[in-house]
């Protein structure tokens, strides 16, 4: 009689973190490696890190369960991405290839730099962190990176990440910088020419969902709820929904959880997000 073989499929779950920080500042850092200790995340993602390579190594150096990845923007300053990876999970880093010019203002013929960071984690799924350009940084000139943002940077990176998804389950993380839906800001008539909510930036992001397959999973999850991942530094700003994670459809029925920590208590613009992924 001929043996069967019974094959097991061994199921892991990760808790993925994201946090555009504004800067890593002494009381950003303090509740980092809170959350880090306590929640133990198996990756955080870090936007806006806005130093220096060298003062960053010495900072997540201290953190000897973690490995990291730093992409600082040049000038470092600005901008700046990186991930720390617990020293259990296996990973690969990915060429990060967007086929764009980078936005004025980079010294650096990389549009990717201080940007995106691509991982392959144990070869079971991509992840893409990023902190998407924003498409309004001059008080005279409200809008004018929206042509370089919607003409550039996200044909080039819908390009990459289709083109990643084809070799497995993908997640991008992070600073997206684009409130999909009227839902995801606080006042949806007053901010419909805010940087991240324009009518070209929503039907950009849209189209590239809807085209390729890709799911809103937080939005999937709390189809009703008014949460937001930017509150800038005022109290009476609102609020706005610029931090996602958007998935790969082959990764839908795998996200046991995602969330918003709007109640963070740190005093920065933004407030982690994340979730947890059954793979």
């Amino acid at each position: 009689m001929e043996e069967k073989k019974i094959t097991i499929k061994v199921v892991s779950e990760y808790l993925i973190i994201s946090w555009n920080i504004d800067g890593l500042r002494p009381e950003v850092w303090t509740y980092l490696k809170d959350q880090i200790l306590s929640k133990k995340p198996h990756i955080f993602c870090l936007n806006e890190t806005k130093k220096p390579v060298e003062f960053l190594k010495e900072m997540f150096s201290s953190l000897e369960d973690y490995n990291f990845i730093i992409n600082s923007h040049n000038p470092p300053r600005w901008h700046g991405v990186t991930i720390l990876i617990r020293k259990d999970v296996k990973y690969t880093q990915i060429l990060s290839t967007l086929k764009c010019l980078p936005r004025k203002g980079t010294i650096s013929n990389d549009p990717a730099c201080g940007r995106v960071i691509t991982i392959s984690v144990n070869g079971r799924f991509n992840l893409v962190a990023t902190y998407v350009p924003n498409s309004g940084v001059d008080r005279k000139n409200p809008l004018k990176n929206l042509p370089y943002r919607i003409k550039e940077w996200d044909p080039a990176l819908f390009s990459y990440l289709n083109d990643l998804s084809n070799t497995g389950p993908t997640i991008w993380i992070g600073d997206i910088n684009v409130c999909p839906e009227f839902i995801d800001v606080s006042h949806p008539k007053s901010m419909i020419r805010y940087a991240g909510f324009t009518k070209e930036e929503r039907e950009s992001l849209e189209k590239f969902i809807k085209n390729s397959g890709w799911i809103d999973i937080w939005r999937l999850q709390h189809p009703n709820d008014k949460v937001y991942s930017y509150r800038g530094y005022t109290k009476t700003f609102g609020g706005m929904r610029l931090d996602n994670v958007i998935v790969s459809k082959d990764l839908k029925n795998k996200i046991s959880e995602s969330f918003i920590d709007y109640d963070c208590p740190v005093d920065t613009d933004h407030t982690p997000i994340g979730i947890k992924l059954n793979i």
